[in-house]
């Protein structure tokens, strides 16, 4: 009752009765006689391709009454069904492809496949241009046939003729009937509801240069060569009535080259330059070619700054998820964080759907997580010189430097490029005096030998400068805020605003302001610009550049002695004291390997050592002798002349009536008892 076509005009199918049988002359038969059952056959022969419902009215008369009824004939057909279609990637250097199809038909239905270009609106445009679609003159004359159709005009070979689409979007070239009609093509049903669109086809691109073709069950495609492309191609399955299509994409891409990962390296500062083999392949064959370029940490240290990520405890924790994963904390320590094999990293929430994704980072994160935490801020001059020479990528560090890089490495075809990240860690760890501490010596000493030994950490390095002074390391912190006026620097330290980790102060020179820098090993270099063109102006303990305000806050001068010089021969340090001098001299030895140096303070006291007396055996005599002689033997370490003397300490009897004579002499004690 809804959607009701006109009433056709042709009704599509035959329709006969078969097995009519007439009853014999009955008018003597009695009235109220018994019924009489008349079994009729029915033909119904719908019109080959039609499916629909029809409406079949039948009539049964014995010539003075007749009874009649309506039936509906429901004329089906199950379409065919097309298996799956992916969309297909083939390399641009790839000729051709052939995709094989397949479909199933459930009524057994013989079936053929079509393939074209593009989606319906690309297969209308088409037919537009090839057949001049138009509006009949007699309108859409819906249903006239009976097959719910529409009806347009269009041309072949110049005259005018007749088209029909029916509902399912089948479009014939009408010739008589749909028997006799050519099917032009399958299109979207949506086109019956409005044929206009026929003639008015929306505006359609469709890559050029393509060949297409249907080869038995399968579809041959032949891109233009060297051309990157998205090629639509719709594939249709019909039984002669019902159909199936799919769209899918054959996309002739570059597939990308594939760059193997690097090996992070560990370098001494003295080492020679780092070099590390590049290699990879290209999936299609193409040429490729390598760079290499210091890679920006930015995004890592902004992220340490809003999230301040640390260490649970003395190491991250490694696949307590199950997901191959390190995590550790954040300034909120109820907080976690993970970073996965794949650089992902996320702020876990209980599961992976429910977390936060903060960033997808180059996969060293994962390998190295410390590069997470305390990352050195950005900087705008990379402390090394990247080159590239075929597949072998050198890094050259910049002398003085000690810190990591990270490096980036790429492949590209030309079109298409892939990276890896990898870590340059460059060491040195400081140098130390092999034996300095404090020491104690006679007054009587007028020169005392140290040895400077250098005993360095590193067995690239050979420390070539051993120097000394009286007093402690503030002292050099002194001479040279005396000499350039430290201060601190606008703004604060500024740290690492050129890679280096490095820390800034102010001072003067000549007159004029200029900026000083601080790397961590306590190198002091006088800006000019890059460290390349600075000018180090002293190597001072580490310590500084923990605490920079030494320069310009230095400790009280030590209290030092007139009178003591100070010489140096090689590896040793002579001090020569004025002779019977007592008092404590601090003394700062310096040993420099040519990139750190190592300050060691210590005091060296001059003094009287005290003489030492030898050990007196218990004394035994007989009452009536009263006499007892011992001698006195001792020793001064300084070679100081001696003197004894004696005098009671206990008398065990109880008081004598006469005291003990002691007497001293020549080195002997004589002690007489009354």
């Amino acid at each position: 009752l809804f959607d009701v076509p006109p009433p056709p005009t042709y009704q599509p199918g035959t329709h006969t009765v078969d097995n009519v049988l007439f009853l014999p002359n009955t008018q003597d038969a009695p009235l109220g006689g018994e019924t009489a059952n008349v079994d009729i056959s029915l033909t119904s022969d719908p019109d080959e391709g039609y499916a629909g419902v029809l409406l079949l009215k039948t009539k049964v008369s014995d010539d003075k009454v007749a009874d009649s009824l309506v039936y509906p004939l429901y004329v089906t057909n199950t379409a065919p069904e097309l298996a799956e279609l992916e969309h297909i990637a083939i390399s641009w250097r790839r000729d051709s492809i052939t995709i094989p199809l397949s479909a199933s038909d459930a009524d057994g239905d013989p079936i053929e496949f079509r393939a074209f270009l593009g989606w319906h609106d690309a297969q209308v445009k088409d037919l537009s241009e090839r057949f001049a679609f138009g509006p009949h003159p007699d309108g859409f004359r819906q249903n006239e046939r009976g097959w719910r159709e529409k009806w347009l005009l269009g041309s072949v070979d110049g005259s005018r003729v007749e088209f029909v689409i029916l509902p399912n979007g089948a479009l014939y070239r009408w010739n008589g009937s749909f028997a006799s009609s050519e099917l032009i093509a399958r299109l979207d049903p949506a086109w019956h509801h409005s044929p206009e669109q026929l003639w008015n086809p929306r505006s359609v691109t469709l890559p050029e240069g393509v060949e297409l073709a249907l080869q038995g069950n399968a579809v041959f495609v032949n891109p233009p060569d060297g051309v990157l492309m998205s090629i639509p191609i719709t594939v249709q399955v019909t039984d002669g009535n019902a159909w199936d299509e799919q769209l899918f994409y054959v996309n002739v891409v570059n597939l990308p080259p594939v760059i193997d990962e690097v090996e992070d390296q560990l370098i001494h500062w003295r080492a020679e330059p780092a070099s590390s083999e590049l290699s990879g392949y290209d999936p299609d064959g193409d040429p490729v070619t390598f760079s290499v370029d210091w890679y920006d940490h930015s995004q890592a240290y902004w992220l340490d700054q809003q999230y301040d990520f640390r260490l649970e405890t003395t190491t991250y924790r490694q696949n307590a998820l199950g997901l191959q994963e390190r995590s550790f904390q954040g300034k909120d320590k109820s907080a976690r964080y993970i970073v996965l094999p794949d650089g992902r990293l996320y702020s876990w929430k209980g599961t992976l759907d429910k977390s936060m994704l903060l960033a997808i980072l180059p996969q060293v994160y994962y390998r190295q997580p410390k590069l997470l935490f305390d990352v050195l801020p950005p900087f705008t001059e990379a402390p090394a010189g990247v080159t590239l020479d075929v597949q072998t990528a050198t890094i050259q560090m910049t002398s003085g430097f000690t810190g990591y890089l990270l490096v980036e490495a790429s492949i590209t075809d030309g079109h298409a490029w892939d990276r890896t990240v990898y870590l340059v860690e460059v060491y040195d760890r400081a140098p130390a005096i092999a034996a300095l501490e404090d020491q104690f010596y006679s007054y009587r000493t007028d020169q005392v030998e140290i040895d400077l030994a250098p005993a360095d950490a590193d067995a690239q390095d050979r420390p070539g400068e051993h120097t000394s002074f009286f007093g402690s390391a503030g002292h050099v912190y002194r001479e040279l805020d005396q000499q350039y006026d430290f201060g601190p620097a606008p703004g604060g330290e500024s740290f690492n605003r050129y890679g280096w980790g490095e820390k800034w102060v102010r001072g003067t020179v000549a007159g004029q302001v200029k900026d000083f820098a601080i790397l961590p090993s306590g190198a002091l270099y006088l800006w000019n610009g890059s460290f390349a063109a600075s000018t180090p102006l002293a190597y001072l303990p580490a310590a500084i550049h923990q605490e920079p305000s030494y320069l310009f806050n230095a400790p009280p001068a030590d209290a030092l002695p007139e009178g003591v010089t100070l010489e140096l021969d090689q590896e040793r340090a002579f001090i020569n004291p004025p002779v019977g001098w007592q008092g404590a001299i601090p003394f700062t030895g310096r040993v420099f390997d040519g990139n750190r140096a190592t300050y060691q303070t210590v005091y060296l006291t001059f003094g009287n050592q005290p003489p030492v007396l030898n050990e007196i055996a218990p004394q035994r005599v007989h009452w009536k002798s009263a006499e007892a002689v011992v001698s006195l033997n001792a020793a001064d370490p300084d070679g100081d002349p001696l003197t004894f003397s004696a005098a009671p300490v206990l008398e065990v009897g109880g008081p004598l009536e006469h005291p003990a004579t002691l007497v001293v002499e020549s080195g002997r004690l004589t002690v007489r008892v009354p």
